[in-house]
């Protein structure tokens, strides 16, 4: 139990820390962001997950109420979809290809692609 606590006081230092520092330019970044974000989260602030959507050209915020730094979890149906409408738009716009690993084969294929059916 000590070595979990002590490793807790030490993320929570980490991330203190990390938050005096200077932020970073993101105006750099040109790809389209989801950040997604419980709106209670005690670890990383939603005020930080505002500021990133903010601060990325093409940033898209999500954030979930009632909901912690698990927020993807707890609501993780809604998550999904969100998830997956943003891909499909960034692939409509020819923005992305976004692969998928098929479970039962292992392989990779571009998400939306149809699978044929295997040849024996």
């Amino acid at each position: 139990m000590t070595t979990d606590l002590t490793s807790y006081g030490a993320q929570l230092k980490a991330i203190r820390r990390r938050g005096l520092d200077r932020p970073h330019d993101l105006s750099v970044i040109h790809q389209p962001v989801l950040v997604a974000n419980g709106e209670s989260d005690r670890m990383v602030p939603t005020q930080n997950s505002v500021d990133l959507a903010r601060r990325v050209p093409n940033g898209e915020l999500v954030l979930y109420p009632d909901a912690g730094h698990g927020g993807i979890f707890q609501f993780h149906g809604q998550f999904v979809e969100t998830a997956l409408e943003f891909l499909e738009r960034q692939k409509a716009c020819g923005a992305v290809v976004v692969w998928v690993e098929d479970g039962a084969s292992g392989s990779w294929r571009p998400l939306g692609e149809r699978l044929e059916a295997p040849v024996h």
